[in-house]
């Protein structure tokens, strides 16, 4: 398995979306850094969902904010659009024509005055995952989970061995390399993916190779945004040439029988993984889960608790009123679940009001694995240790879905999204209570079964209705697709192939039932009242500045 368990318990970020808000932020923030220049205006084409939905996801203002240089998780985001007036950036979005791209993609434009200096084309595939497709009008392919040279170079004989012998003297290994060209002698583009951070050092000294015109750098692991720039993934580097990591699984089949053939829970061959992928140690991992798993506490309680305003909010004040439903009585679910759900709002709402969560998979379904952890945590007494051994299992899962499937609503429908929220959250509730690993593969079978073909229809783009209450509601699908699990029943249909059922169905559903809130309840009059409410008519492809 080449995907890290933080790219898929992460990214820890403002919200409301992972793929439309950090994703957009973390593009935009990659481009800036590949442009490398000093820029005046940057322009940005949106497709597909990114045009339908930009607004009431944030889109646009992660977008600025990543122009900006600031990171997804920084709450100054909100605030971009005044910043970027303060610091005398100029931007416009418009609706482009991206065909044959991800749905979730955008061209970036930075401009110097009237000239055009740099064009980046990116795609959001999920999760907070990206993709950079082109840079002046070059075709790459990189995610910027590894260490990441773009070099702009002369297409001449000994170019590519006089970058090389740079790495080769500083010992850095080479995990993929890509040369892309125009016309034979002329101006090409090299992408060099390395299996270590590249220095400072590394870096001037490749640029001062014969035939390199020009140089920048993207560590995932630098602290800071200086001109050799960071996209931090969470954790080590991402061998990307290794197809499935030293473990040996990808598909749900081989992690079952790596935990079966060594009497192993789920969560073990999956943190074997993890170090062989990352170069971490097992501490160091567990780490990294704690402080995500304390985000995850943090927004499952802040609006559960005390009631809690959002501007223009369709859902504000649902988990506190949920939670006091809770501890007044048993209700007709009883207070376990009332609490379960009230916990799965309040991470709604926090995502919603642009507050600090952490995406799981993803950002829309951020409260379905925290309010399942930290109710079962609270139910069985269990050790801190424990809950992240939950997590992990969990994280297992949904870098399963993300290999095999998609996790964006864009791509698959909410089946996709909150689906595999709760697949995730079943397996790890089987582990929480006790139940072998068959039992929770079985259960993460069972949920994804229970939501199959459930669309992405967001009321007015926002990430809030019905996105709130599909939290809930899939929280508590995933402790009965566990309870069905612990009580022996047995999924007819494999989960790998339950998961490539969703994934067919997903790409079944019209571009209406994806996320561009022109389908579902989005479409209805009342919708469709609210949407104009809450966002003044404009022309289709206005531009703002």
């Amino acid at each position: 398995m080449n995907i890290s368990v933080f790219n898929v318990i992460g990214p820890i970020m403002v919200g409301p979306s992972s793929s439309h808000t950090a994703g957009a932020n973390r593009l935009a923030r990659i481009a800036r850094l590949i442009a490398g220049k000093t820029f005046s205006r940057v322009s940005f084409g949106l497709y597909g969902s990114f045009a339908k939905t930009y607004r009431g996801h944030g889109t646009d203002k992660a977008l600025v904010a990543g122009a900006l240089g600031f990171k997804e998780d920084d709450e100054r985001l909100s605030q971009s659009f005044a910043l970027a007036k303060a610091a005398g950036m100029t931007y416009d979005f418009y609706e482009a024509e991206l065909e044959g791209h991800h749905e979730n993609s955008v061209i970036i434009t930075f401009y110097n005055q009237d000239e055009a200096i740099a064009e980046v084309i990116g795609s959001s595939t999920g999760g907070g995952g990206i993709l950079i497709c082109s840079i002046n009008g070059f075709e790459t392919e990189f995610t910027a989970q590894s260490s990441t040279l773009v070099i702009r170079q002369y297409d001449k004989k000994g170019v590519i061995s006089n970058i090389t012998h740079v790495l080769a003297e500083n010992n850095i290994n080479i995990g993929i390399m890509k040369v892309s060209r125009k016309a034979k002698g002329g101006i090409a583009c090299c992408i060099i993916e390395t299996d270590s951070p590249l220095l400072p050092e590394v870096v001037t000294a490749i640029g001062k190779a014969e035939g390199v015109i020009s140089v920048q750098a993207i560590n995932p692991l630098a602290e800071d945004e200086g001109e050799t720039g960071a996209l931090a993934n969470g954790g080590g580097p991402v061998r990307e040439n290794d197809e499935a990591g030293k473990a040996g699984y990808s598909n749900l089949a081989d992690l079952l029988r790596l935990a079966s053939e060594g009497g192993l829970p789920l969560w073990a061959p999956v943190l074997q993984n993890e170090m062989e992928l990352t170069g971490l140690n097992e501490a160091a991992i567990f780490k990294k889960l704690d402080q995500h798993y304390e985000v995850m506490l943090q927004a499952a309680g802040r609006a559960a608790l005390t009631s809690f305003s959002i501007k223009d909010s369709l859902i504000g004040g649902l988990a506190h009123q949920q939670n006091t439903y809770a501890l007044q009585g048993e209700g007709i679910s009883g207070s376990f679940i009332n609490k379960v759900m009230a916990r799965a709002l309040s991470c709604s709402e926090v995502n919603a009001s642009m507050g600090r969560i952490c995406a799981a998979p993803t950002a829309g379904s951020c409260g379905i694995l925290p309010s399942v952890l930290i109710s079962l945590g609270e139910k069985y007494g269990l050790a801190r240790r424990q809950i992240l051994e939950g997590l992990l299992t969990a994280a297992g899962i949904g870098a399963v879905i993300t290999c095999n499937a998609t996790v964006a609503g864009a791509e698959g429908g909410c089946q996709a999204e909150c689906g595999s929220a709760a697949a995730m959250a079943a397996a790890a509730a089987v582990q929480m209570a006790g139940g072998t690993a068959a039992m929770a593969v079985q259960a993460c079978s069972l949920a994804l079964i229970n939501v199959m073909g459930l669309i992405c229809d967001p009321v007015a783009g926002l990430v809030q209705m019905p996105c709130a209450q599909r939290n809930a509601s899939q929280a508590v699908n995933a402790l009965i697709s566990a309870d069905l699990a612990l009580a022996g029943m047995f999924s007819i249909i494999p989960a790998d192939e339950v998961i490539q059922a969703m994934y067919k169905v997903g790409c079944q559903l019209p571009e209406t039932l994806r996320e561009t809130a022109m389908g579902g309840i989005a479409a209805t009059a009342t919708a469709k009242e609210i949407t104009c409410r809450m966002f003044a008519p404009r022309p289709e492809a206005a531009v703002e500045k």
